[in-house]
């Protein structure tokens, strides 16, 4: 009899247990295994959720999705990081358009920097163009940006890199130049190699060899020196690029004029 009653009591209890644990199920499910309707509804509560929280969670699922580069959620990923009122759900909006890995989510990011000729209260949020930059260098270096775009990224890229005042932007466009190779690219990392913030400095350095093969351990005049006895200072996918100058970069940084 006590042994029936045990089993009885663990029989309740497991019941029990599984239906506190299917309850809620397809909200816990991992987003990759959710299907086209479900992935729609979380870009419906990513738009229109009352808390922040709630719609960044949402956004942060879908980007999980395997319908994350549907057009419709590609688009609608792209209004919320234009018009959402929390910076870090435009952020995560961001972020989902690079996940996205599609050549119009790329193109949305870059719609979304004005040029440089706009005043900076134009501009996103610092935090939304240092997530922007990211995202469009890694278009850049995926092949997803088309020639409009990407001479569109490097002006922008520029000019945020002589002029932002956050050098959290300031690294990301450094580093988002190194993928894309222009000769005014090339012109202002090396002015960048002048800031006086070694975070910049070590970007924009890295971006120069990623973009020539080569590296003057953060030395501006021996960049230039080179650049002015070479026609054509782009590495070619041929030319091994040399390797980072270690520690060096530090004690040539430290030790130049700036």
């Amino acid at each position: 009899m006590r042994r029936s009653a045990s089993a009885a009591q663990a029989l309740v209890l497991t019941v029990l247990l599984a239906t506190l644990g299917c309850e809620g199920t397809r909200e816990k499910l991992d987003p990759v295994f959710l299907d086209r309707q479900e992935s729609r509804e979380l870009a419906v509560q990513a738009m229109e959720a009352e808390h922040p929280d709630d719609r960044r969670r949402a956004i942060n699922r879908l980007a999980r999705s395997q319908y994350l580069a549907e057009d419709e959620i590609v688009r609608t990923m792209g209004l919320i990081a234009r018009s959402d009122h929390s910076t870090s759900v435009r952020v995560a909006a961001v972020a989902a358009l690079g996940q996205s890995r599609t050549p119009e989510g790329c193109a949305i990011c870059a719609v979304l920097l004005p040029g440089g000729d706009m005043p900076m209260e134009q501009f996103p949020p610092q935090e939304v163009r240092a997530a922007l930059l990211v995202t469009l260098r890694d278009c850049a270096s995926a092949g997803l940006l088309d020639q409009k775009r990407s001479d569109h990224a490097a002006d922008v890229a520029i000019w945020l890199l002589q002029s932002d005042i956050s050098r959290q932007v300031r690294t990301s466009a450094a580093q988002l130049l190194g993928y894309l190779p222009r000769m005014d690219s090339v012109q202002a990392l090396i002015q960048a190699l002048e800031q006086r913030d070694f975070g910049v400095c070590n970007a924009a350095e890295q971006s120069l060899q990623r973009l020539t093969g080569r590296t003057f351990n953060h030395d501006p005049q021996a960049w230039r020196d080179f650049i002015a006895s070479t026609d054509d200072p782009f590495v070619h996918p041929a030319e091994p690029a040399e390797q980072p100058g270690g520690i060096a970069s530090w004690f040539g940084w430290l030790s130049a004029d700036k």
